[in-house]
């Protein structure tokens, strides 16, 4: 009997393991369809941003630390990124209007960095207002893309259109697909999936989260308060900047 048992535990781990790989497999197939070649300048910006990221890639690999060479020779790509006005947003903050407040982002990139075919980590570049690029959030974690970002790949098999594109509000990104016609919200690790009707009242609960913490710097630390207003300042600037044609 033990043997038998240690038998089906055998078997339940491949398995598990054969799963895995296949929804890893199926997500990289997914990815493909809609990743997008480094060319003018989402291709400068990685370039300038390298040499700010190489040492937290390094630090989080820990006992495996990658050498300038190695990341050199990492592939990259980018995926659609857009992003929403929530300024423009909160002004009518219907449901509806999101779609009309969602553009195409200018001065940012979201890339990610594979090696063998695999992500291994994912990082945005931000365009400052005086012309150099900067990281902005990233993440590095073989494990977290393999165990937590293959959930894309069952949601894009129901898409629409098998295409889907990330969406940055100011703060957090999102995954965007749209399936029978209506848009679909994602977190990035797939735990919440959320309706048009939803995320209208999560953007809307963190603005006027966002408003209330600033009131309360105004009337306690005017230094903080300051250089919130210079960051609100800077978006605008790229919000402005988002809606000038090419």
């Amino acid at each position: 009997m033990k043997k038998i048992i240690q038998c089906y535990f055998v078997l339940a781990c491949l398995l598990a393991l054969s799963c895995t790989r296949q929804e890893i497999e199926t997500m990289q197939a997914s990815m493909q369809v809609v990743e997008q070649p480094l060319v003018g300048e989402s291709a400068v910006a990685l370039e300038s941003i390298k040499p700010f990221i190489f040492p937290e890639i390094t630090r989080s690999l820990g006992k495996n630390p990658m050498s300038r060479e190695e990341l050199e020779n990492r592939e990259f790509c980018t995926l659609p990124y857009y992003e929403l006005d929530v300024s423009e947003f909160v002004e009518d903050p219907a449901p509806g209007n999101l779609g009309k407040c969602i553009y195409p982002a200018k001065g940012r990139y979201f890339y990610f960095g594979k090696k063998d075919g695999e992500i291994i980590f994912n990082v945005t570049s931000v365009l400052q207002p005086d012309g150099q690029w900067l990281p902005g959030p990233m993440l590095t974690s073989l494990t977290y893309f393999k165990t937590r970002f293959s959930w894309v790949a069952r949601e894009v098999a129901r898409a629409d259109d098998k295409k889907y594109y990330v969406l940055s509000t100011g703060v957090l990104d999102h995954v965007v697909i749209y399936q029978g016609g209506e848009p679909l919200f994602f977190d990035f690790p797939g735990r919440f999936r959320m309706d048009k009707e939803r995320f209208a009242r999560l953007v809307l609960d963190k603005y006027n989260s966002a408003q209330s913490f600033k009131e309360f710097l105004r009337e306690n630390d005017q230094e903080a308060f300051e250089r919130w207003e210079e960051r609100e300042r800077e978006r605008e600037q790229r919000r402005k900047a988002n809606k000038k044609p090419d």
